[in-house]
């Protein structure tokens, strides 16, 4: 096997295990965005860096212009600085924001949550409400039984 043929498996395997842990959760928070989007809110993606405004654009577009035929489109906006988001933000829409860094979908969480980061106090910046609020959380392992 080659050193492509060997990363290629280990990512894969990383995603799987990675979304067999997760699929209770990432289900739960499709729900909410669901009915977010009912309630006429909408996706505000955010990142400040050159990295973060292109997946940013990137997200608010595949929600805004699905590429699988006959799937509503959703509205989505990009900014390029969370205090662009603060002015435009309303009750019902969604944003998030982690460590400075633009959470736009899961990969980014996923590439986010090291194995560094588990048991260290990490910053979280969430927008609700068009308000911005600060947390502490301590990244963990979930038990698998």
């Amino acid at each position: 096997m080659t050193a492509a043929a060997d990363l290629l498996t280990a990512r894969t395997e990383a995603n799987r295990a990675f979304f067999a842990a997760e699929a209770d959760n990432i289900a739960r928070l499709c729900s909410q965005m669901a009915d977010r989007f009912l309630a006429g809110g909408r996706l505000l993606a955010v990142g400040e860096s050159p990295a973060g405004r292109s997946d940013a654009r990137h997200v608010a577009v595949e929600f805004v212009h699905p590429v699988i035929v006959g799937k509503r489109a959703l509205p989505a906006l990009a900014f390029e600085r969370a205090e662009e988001v603060a002015l435009m933000a309303r009750p019902e829409d969604m944003v998030l924001a982690f460590d400075g860094e633009a959470v736009t979908g899961i990969d980014d969480l996923h590439r986010l949550l090291t194995d560094e980061r588990i048991g260290a106090p990490t910053a979280m910046t969430i927008l609700r409400s068009a308000r911005r609020r600060q947390l502490t959380i301590v990244p963990s392992e979930k038990s698998r039984a």
